[in-house]
């Protein structure tokens, strides 16, 4: 009975058999949440170990080789070749998340937040959208968004001079 419910009302990420979902849903007890692009914090670590794994496999395996001719042990050849190797794609990630350093997560806050912690618990996204739409007064949700962009700008580019400093290499 309870898989042709489930079939009938259409519910994402359950099929009609026990066991059977859809791929990216998640079952929880009897809810499905189904994960969004982006809505698990764990999403981009998956993303970036491909990118290093990626700059790891561009390193010449013959300086491994000579450097354990040359008497050099694990964390010497991590130190000497390999994190020199990948460190203008460390620069480049790290650029990259200091870009998002301020979104914390719209969807989130704006499930879990309620009146009784919104004091403690409100982001600059969700005031900027509780000012905008609810409250009517769009310019100044307009601006609160429009200085947050700012922030994460000058975030963004003092990162890029402070790696072309160290590393004189930079995303612009």
């Amino acid at each position: 009975m309870g898989g042709h419910w489930r079939n009938h009302h259409g519910l994402p990420g359950i099929g009609g058999r026990t066991g059977e979902q859809a791929p990216g849903s998640v079952l929880f007890g009897a809810a499905v949440l189904h994960r969004e692009e982006g809505a698990l914090p764990a999403d981009p670590v998956g993303w970036e170990s491909i990118i290093y794994l990626a700059s790891l496999s561009r390193i010449n395996p013959e300086l491994y080789e000579a450097a354990r001719v040359d008497g050099a042990g694990r964390l010497r050849c991590m130190w000497h070749i390999t994190l020199p190797g990948i460190t203008d794609v460390i620069v480049i990630m790290l650029i990259l998340r200091i870009g998002n350093l301020l979104n914390v997560g719209f969807e989130q806050n704006m499930v879990l937040v309620n009146p009784f912690v919104r004091d403690v618990g409100e982001i600059l996204d969700t005031y900027v959208w509780r000012t905008g739409l609810r409250e009517g007064r769009f310019s100044y949700a307009a601006a609160a968004g429009l200085f947050k962009t700012i922030i994460a700008a000058v975030l963004l580019n003092t990162a890029d001079k402070v790696s072309k400093k160290f590393n004189q290499q930079g995303l612009f």
